[in-house]
């Protein structure tokens, strides 16, 4: 009996000493994913700025004005670059029931993953700037006589055509209905609109962050408009261009550190920091730190909004790795930008039941074995009530037919006559 219970113990430590631990991998671009997928967020930037020619005139040095709005919408998409996937393999074990849900926005990013999931929709934000720019004069100075028409900044006579009719039709006291709608239609063509994705990317080479915060900036200028060819000017176009520039800048006060070369193990998460967004004439002004604390001169700032920026975070690593006799709840909850808003690991014993289930299996075993005792001694006594029965049976035979020979004797020796056998 202690041999066969030893050997069950073993044989039932042995299969339940697996474990399952989950399992995240990086996919590779255009790789087949045999798995369950989800993609980390990355924020961009939809700018958008609609230029509008209000007057150009030939004169010496050229004047131009132009009106200027700008539309910043910060959306959030996929990160081509941070595509994961749970291997359907890292989820087998014969003795556990394993049950992942990940659940993913409509843009494809990540929004939770647990057995038990909390939904928690991002909130959409959007920033809407419209700041009309000084209508100033830009001057480029006399050029020289020499140099051909070609070169000179001129105003394209087509624009000063439309702007004159512009001109005449504004000077009407009661405009008509058509007079309105072909005033709209001569402000579409003094119009251009340039739009313009920008997704800031951490650098591999991370600055140094001590006199001056983390900053990532662009520069937009129209395309179009002012150079060869232009739209509204033509010939030498440095001075205008720059005057027409607007410039994005991203700036992270929390330190921004460069990325671990290894992944962490678990469920990989990024936990981006918040980041000031400036709109600004021609560029944006640089932070600089006073006495532990970051000064800006926002003179030629248009507009500032703060955002989460996921793709500047560090990795979370969520791992989940159930033990022998153990169960456990993995939640996690993030937001459409990002950010890690619930994280929650629980996890209960039940060793105790596990252990009770199996010394009823023991007891099961023990009892099943002394029935099976009590049934064989039971028939080895009925066999032997058996074989006693049938031997007293042929000793009483053998003295009945003793005592008939002894009678037959007794009858010849008298001198009578004996008839029959003893059987």
């Amino acid at each position: 009996m202690h041999k066969s219970v030893a050997f069950i113990v073993l044989i039932g430590a042995t299969f339940l000493s697996g474990c399952t631990e989950l399992e995240v991998k990086r996919a590779a671009p255009g790789e087949l994913i045999v798995g369950i997928p989800y993609a980390l967020p990355k924020k961009t930037f939809v700018v958008s700025i609609a230029y509008e020619l209000k007057e150009c005139t030939n004169d010496t040095p050229l004047k131009v004005r132009v009106s200027k709005s700008v539309k910043v919408t910060p959306t959030t998409q996929p990160d081509e670059t941070e595509r994961y996937y749970i291997p359907y393999t890292s989820l087998r074990n014969w003795f556990k029931d394993t049950n992942i849900t990940v659940e993913s926005y409509d843009n494809q990013t990540l929004k939770g993953a647990t057995a038990v999931v909390t939904d928690r929709t991002g909130d959409a934000i959007t920033s809407v700037v419209s700041s009309a720019i000084k209508l100033g004069t830009f001057g480029t100075g006399a050029a020289p006589a020499a140099l051909a028409d070609t070169r000179v900044p001129r105003c394209n006579p087509e624009a000063v055509a439309t702007l004159v009719k512009l001109a005449a039709l504004r000077k009407i006291e009661k405009p008509t209905e058509e007079d309105t709608a072909t005033i709209a239609e001569l402000r579409t063509q003094l119009t251009h609109k340039e739009v313009v994705f920008w997704s800031p990317a951490k650098p591999k080479i991370i600055p140094d962050q001590k006199e001056t915060p983390f900053t990532l900036e662009t520069t937009i200028s129209p395309s179009g408009l002012v150079g060869k060819g232009g739209k509204w000017i033509t010939g030498k176009d440095a001075a205008i261009t720059g005057d027409l520039r607007t410039a994005v800048q991203l700036t992270a006060y929390d330190t921004v550190t460069a990325d671990a070369t290894d992944l962490p193990s678990g469920f990989v998460l990024r936990q981006g920091p918040n980041a000031t967004l400036r709109i600004c004439e021609e560029a944006c002004p640089k932070p600089k730190r006073v006495q532990g604390t970051f000064h800006t001169d926002e003179s030629q700032v248009m507009d500032t909004t703060v955002h989460v920026i996921p793709q500047l975070g560090n990795y979370v690593g969520m791992p989940l790795k159930n033990r022998l006799f153990e169960n456990q709840t993995l939640t996690i909850t993030v937001s459409a930008e990002g950010a890690i808003t619930k994280l929650g690991l629980q996890s209960n014993a039940v060793a105790v039941a596990a252990l009770q289930n199996l010394g009823t299996n023991l007891d099961a075993l023990s009892n099943a074995k002394q029935a099976r005792d009590k049934a064989a001694a039971a028939a080895a006594a009925a066999e032997q009530s058996a074989n006693k029965a049938h031997a007293d049976k042929v000793a009483a035979d053998n003295n009945a037919i003793a005592e008939c020979l002894k009678a037959q004797q007794a009858l010849r020796a008298a001198g009578g006559t004996v008839t029959g056998t003893c059987q």
